[in-house]
């Protein structure tokens, strides 16, 4: 049986309209896990992303990896915030807190742009 590789860096929900929330992890499997989960249980802790869920339903949303991280330290937050804004996830997404990123952290290179994406991860589990 092949077991999953821990992945660490930054993710993406994204549902219809290219609405989007953006996260870091430090295992994304099973933080994919902890958002569906609670997305089917109705009790997922951003009402935005939870009421477009129950509206739309799971396969209108696609998770994606978005930046794989080999050093999971406080670089997450640098990307995490470097995406958000990006994608503009607080702006026209369902993210609703700020991002914190250290100042000077964000550019660093030792982090490998993947944009993968993972079909129907949000497939009835």
């Amino acid at each position: 049986m092949a077991t999953k590789k821990t992945k660490c860096g930054i993710y993406k929900i994204t549902g219809p309209k290219g609405r989007l929330y953006v996260g870091q992890t430090k295992d994304l499997w099973s933080r994919r896990n902890d958002h569906v989960e609670a997305l089917y249980m109705r009790e997922h802790t951003n009402p935005h992303l939870q009421k477009a869920w129950d509206l739309h339903g799971p396969r209108s949303f696609s998770f994606e990896l978005v930046e794989e991280i080999y050093w999971c330290d406080e670089t997450l937050d640098a990307r995490e915030a470097f995406w958000g804004e990006r994608f503009g996830a607080l702006t026209n997404g369902y993210n609703t807190q700020s991002f914190n990123a250290p100042p000077d952290v964000g550019g660093q290179t030792y982090t490998q742009n993947h944009s993968v994406q993972l079909t129907q991860i949000l497939a009835v589990i």
